[in-house]
């Protein structure tokens, strides 16, 4: 019972605010304008924010648990294998293979995985959560693009791999991780404080105008 109630404590609350995002559309409080405004800025600010922040908060590459992004790549590559088998037996329109294909692959890890996460397993939990993304939104988003092209015509099959390179450095959660990662990697090597330490030089310490709105 006391699982189950752990269980119900964590997706509850998703599920509400699923229920309220719902009523307010339902009853005109928001409206079509308000959501893609909304979703813009989740995406482009609000997700790589906070995916940058979770990063940033573990304290060395040591920390990663490196198994976890292996086990994450395989399941992508396994959702690419079931999406291409179900749209090769099950979707006789050629151009809406890639679609089902993608969507497959693409599925709403971000939005609900997250808050997921943080629910069951705190900060530490979303901290693996943000090192996933690493792995996960360049290969999803890469193989999207693929199979789009694969299953289109032959004109935009020529620029299949400049696409596939341009969507995923372009993408707003992909750059939050990757600049997350880099300041891992830059923090190995500025000097500790002898008596106290902690690093001469952290965004934190040195810089909280700018960390400080992230959080």
């Amino acid at each position: 019972m006391s699982t189950f109630i752990f269980a119900l404590n964590a997706i509850l609350p998703i599920i509400i605010l699923i229920g309220l995002g719902y009523l307010l559309k339902a009853t005109g409080f928001i409206n079509d304008k308000f959501l893609e405004i909304a979703n813009k800025i989740v995406f482009r600010i609000a997700l790589p924010a906070l995916l940058f922040n979770n990063i940033y908060s573990v304290k060395s590459l040591s920390d990663i648990n490196w198994s976890v992004m292996l086990f994450s790549a395989l399941g992508i590559l396994v959702l690419l294998m079931i999406g291409l088998l179900v749209s090769k037996f099950f979707v006789k329109d050629l151009k809406q293979r890639g679609v089902i294909t993608q969507g497959i692959i693409n599925p709403n890890f971000a939005i609900i995985g997250i808050p997921l996460a943080a629910a069951i397993g705190g900060d530490m939990a979303v901290a693996n959560v943000a090192l996933i993304t690493l792995v996960s939104f360049p290969m999803s988003n890469g193989f999207s693009v693929i199979v789009l092209s694969l299953f289109n015509d032959r004109t935009e099959k020529r620029n299949i791999l400049k696409q596939t390179f341009l969507k995923v450095i372009k993408n707003p959660p992909i750059i939050g991780v990757g600049l997350g990662f880099l300041l891992i990697w830059l923090r190995s090597y500025i000097p500790t404080d002898p008596i106290t330490n902690e690093l001469v030089f952290s965004l934190e310490k040195n810089l909280p105008f700018i960390y400080t709105p992230i959080l």
